[in-house]
């Protein structure tokens, strides 16, 4: 079993809480075990995504078989509520190293970020 990270972008028509629970029935489908697993964020997209024009994204930490993760991936891809998806092999990363990115970039300003930005040109 390899650890993997998935981040789902679910339709808000769902609403945060039911896409959570829809992400996770996805994966237990597939006989993944959830090791975590939390709302993103719900944002406005930058582009409507089959005519849906905000998403909720989750984040998700699991224990799957790797030959049967391509199965999971196709369901992700198939799934209506599902917009998009991105599966990756974290395995030899601990699941909070890789949960706190996130969690740096949120507490991050904009500003802050975009002044570093233009500095590193």
């Amino acid at each position: 079993m390899k650890i993997y990270e998935t981040m789902v972008l679910v339709s808000s028509e769902l609403g945060a809480d039911k896409a959570v629970d829809h992400v996770r029935s996805l994966i237990e489908k597939h006989k993944g075990e959830i090791i975590r697993i939390e709302k993103y964020a719900e944002q406005k997209l930058a582009y409507e995504i089959r005519k849906q024009k905000r998403g909720v994204y989750v984040l998700t930490a699991f224990r799957h078989n790797p030959q049967l993760i391509s199965p999971l991936e196709r369901e992700f891809s198939l799934d209506e509520h599902v917009l998009r998806s991105l599966v990756l092999d974290r395995t030899g990363l601990t699941v909070d190293k890789f949960f706190r990115r996130y969690e740096a970039k949120e507490e991050q300003p904009v500003e802050t970020g975009a002044r570093e930005y233009a500095r590193s040109y």
